[in-house]
């Protein structure tokens, strides 16, 4: 008698290999030692399957376990792989959790020799390290008022870019910069106002906008943004408005922009 043949085993369904690779929104952005002194590096990390031109995270790392800042580049590249983590700049830290405070210094050879920078700190939300708010001990983009402009009349005023002094390294897209607005009538021209600012920002970098003219009206609580610069160019005065209308100062005002001389 015949022997019915084994019947055909189920198919094999195919399973591709699941993807590692780490979701960019649930990376720690700041892992850094609670205490102490110590170097630190902070890294754009991108993911390789997004299209080129996506904004990058930023992390910072730092702990006092390793002697050289390669150390700490290898851990976190090796960690997150698959992810493209790219240092760029780096120094160190010294973090004291009893008075609440972290100072950044120094430079990371080999990474950056850029002056520290607290703002990217502040930036990425620094404050994941403790429950308690951080007094911060260097420049802060944060800090600085955006409007100082005479409190009534006719006057010259300059519209600037600030960020960090990086000394020529090219910051990621996502790092910040402000704008401000400086106007005042005991200066006789837009350069001066702008040479002003930028020695007090110091070592923050400042970037000329432009400029024009500003009518404060206090009384009326309006403003009239219009005009331009010889030295410096015409500002977009609708920046100008926006960053005016911004302030607690002068949000209730009714602030308007021409072209006119």
């Amino acid at each position: 008698m015949a022997t019915a043949p084994p019947a055909d085993p189920s198919p094999v369904t195919e399973q591709k290999p699941s993807c590692n690779c780490p979701d960019l929104s649930t990376i720690q952005k700041v892992d850094i030692d609670k205490d102490g002194t110590y170097k630190y590096v902070a890294f754009t990390v991108c993911d390789p399957k997004v299209r080129t031109g996506a904004i990058p995270v930023v992390i910072v790392r730092g702990y006092k376990r390793f002697i050289d800042f390669e150390e700490i580049i290898e851990e976190v590249q090796d960690v997150l792989q698959p992810l493209i983590c790219e240092p760029f700049m780096g120094g160190r830290i010294t973090h004291n959790s009893v008075n609440n405070t972290i100072h950044i210094f120094g430079t990371a050879l080999g990474v950056d020799r850029g002056k520290p920078d607290l703002s990217i700190l502040v930036k990425i939300s620094v404050m994941e390290t403790t429950a308690k708010p951080i007094k911060c001990t260097c420049h802060e983009l944060e800090s600085i008022p955006r409007v100082d402009i005479d409190s009534d009349g006719v006057f010259k005023y300059v519209l600037v870019k600030v960020h960090a002094d990086r000394n020529g390294v090219k910051l990621p897209a996502c790092m910040p910069s402000i704008a401000l607005v400086r106007g005042y009538k005991r200066c006789n021209n837009h350069t001066e106002i702008f040479n002003e600012l930028k020695a007090k920002m110091k070592p923050l970098v400042c970037v000329s906008l432009g400029g024009g003219k500003i009518k404060h009206e206090p009384g009326l609580k309006r403003i009239h943004i219009y005009g331009k610069s010889e030295g410096l160019g015409k500002a977009d005065h609708i920046i100008t408005a926006k960053v005016i209308q911004g302030t607690l100062a002068y949000h209730k005002y009714t602030i308007t922009a021409g072209d006119e001389g």
